[in-house]
């Protein structure tokens, strides 16, 4: 091969051999792999010389031409997603009727409304029972706990129009929990079963099915519980869930909305908190509360575990959901 320091204008056999291939129409690159040179030592000698480059070959770019032994690139190409049979579900808790926020609860009825669910869960907290609180409590509202669960009623007719005729499952909160604790203090009324909550809270009238605090319900796998962890930050609630379980679910309780997916030997999963649609400023807090507006859609596969959660936020009390506005 020729050096880096050669005269190419001493070497006329090397002039006539550059002549004679670049007259064939051979590239430069070509010229300097057949003669044992670097292609910039034949672009110069072509330049000084002013013979033309072929055009068919710009400089700075000689296609390779494949060979037997390479394969060409695959590249990307649409493929159109199959059509999957999924159930509709939607989550909300902590309304603590009668401190609803009732803006958040009439967007919130609009949507499901709009999603046509198959099934809704009521995760907790649903009814406050203030009275029955064991901490401080305005004196002016001790006496209107009729009045409050009138608020409940009038919400339950307003979620079954909205929902139609899916199924409408409601988990006890530790407000709900608030009667049984009540009622174990006090015995001698414990046997009443029209103090029980599936009969106070008139649930079979409205075909809402009651879960009591101890249980948790598993919906394709996927779990569907109150929640009894409260942790500093959005997130740290949801972890402490799935730690507790193990699984993939859903809590509220925390008022905040966050996700927290999890990776381990058995496989990937998820746990969502599930914000809240009570009102943001209580009367028994001081400052402004970490707590978010929000509710979940889910969509689950029918006869698999596999599922898709929307978390949605509704800040100013409107939605903003697959292109509508909801307000």
């Amino acid at each position: 091969m020729a050096g880096d320091g050669f005269r190419w204008r001493d070497n006329p056999e090397l002039l006539r051999q550059v002549q004679q291939l670049r007259s064939e129409g051979m590239s430069s690159l070509k010229i300097a792999r057949a003669i044992g040179m670097r292609r910039p030592q034949v672009d110069g000698i072509i330049l000084a010389k002013g013979w033309e480059r072929p055009t068919a070959s710009p400089p700075w770019h000689e296609p390779e031409q494949l060979t037997q032994a390479q394969e060409p690139r695959v590249h990307w190409h649409y493929e159109a997603p199959k059509q999957v049979k999924t159930e509709v579900s939607v989550f909300l808790n902590d309304l603590h009727i009668p401190s609803h926020d009732k803006d958040a609860v009439r967007v919130a009825l609009n949507l499901i409304s709009y999603v046509k669910p198959k099934t809704v869960f009521l995760m907790g907290d649903i009814f406050d029972f203030y009275q029955l609180s064991r901490f401080d409590k305005n004196p002016s509202r001790l006496t209107h706990l009729q009045d409050d669960l009138n608020e409940l009623y009038d919400f339950f007719i307003d979620l079954r129009k909205a929902c139609g005729d899916a199924e409408i499952h409601y988990m006890e909160g530790n407000h709900e929990h608030r009667l049984t604790a009540y009622l174990w203090k006090h015995p001698e009324s414990a046997g009443l079963d029209a103090l029980q909550p599936e009969a106070l809270f008139r649930l079979g009238h409205w075909g809402i099915h009651w879960h009591r605090q101890e249980e948790t319900y598993v919906h394709h796998g996927f779990l569907v519980t109150h929640g009894s962890i409260v942790r500093k930050h959005a997130g740290y609630s949801a972890r402490g869930e799935f730690e507790k379980y193990t699984a993939s679910g859903i809590s509220g309780h925390t008022h905040r909305s966050a996700a927290v997916p999890k990776t381990t030997m058995g496989g990937v999963y998820a746990w969502y908190e599930n914000g809240c649609l009570c009102n943001l400023r209580p009367e028994y807090i001081v400052g402004v509360p970490d707590w978010q507006h929000a509710l979940s859609i889910g969509h689950f596969v029918e006869g698999d575990d596999r599922f898709s959660i929307d978390q949605i936020q509704m800040p100013g009390h409107k939605i903003l959901y697959r292109g509508l506005l909801f307000a």
